[in-house]
């Protein structure tokens, strides 16, 4: 299993937040990526599709050549390479424990974001009326995002934004 505390520790690092800005308890309507008994009703028809989508997207990304290069572009040059393969290498067995919870909550709290990351419940926010009006490709890059926050905030001392 991924436990980015202990991972942290083993390499002798100390996890900082960058965002420490609570967004308090939602009803929790989807619980980790794909939680086949977690109940999603008709008002998300491409959400589990979606997110199946977010899982190979994630799996594939852990064969590609060039991935440290990728890292590299979008989180700098001095991100923690050894938390970053930790995570990726637990990805590519299919192990996604330690992952954001993904909860849908009111798009008022939002306002006019699609997705929101909270480092500091690791819980990715999505807002309702865009599960409900958008399509698993468009849902899909929305977490993929708000996933790429979470990995932001497990190798990065301060938000690569």
């Amino acid at each position: 299993m991924f436990d980015p505390t202990s991972d942290f520790q083993n390499l002798g690092l100390t996890p900082t937040p960058y965002n420490s800005q609570g967004f308090g308890d939602f009803p929790d309507l989807i619980t980790g990526f794909v939680d086949h008994s977690s109940p999603v009703g008709e008002t998300a028809p491409y959400l589990i599709t979606a997110l199946q989508e977010v899982e190979t997207i994630l799996q594939n990304f852990t064969q590609n050549s060039t991935k440290d290069e990728i890292l590299g572009e979008a989180f700098g040059v001095n991100y923690h390479q050894e938390i970053a393969d930790s995570l990726l290498n637990h990805i590519a067995q299919g192990n996604f424990n330690g992952i954001p919870e993904i909860k849908v909550i009111n798009s008022d709290i939002l306002g006019n974001a699609n997705g929101a990351y909270s480092h500091e419940i690791n819980t990715i926010f999505l807002a309702d009326e865009f599960i409900n009006n958008s399509d698993s490709q468009a849902i899909a890059g929305v977490v993929l995002e708000e996933f790429g926050h979470f990995i932001d905030s497990l190798i990065n001392i301060k938000d690569s934004a």
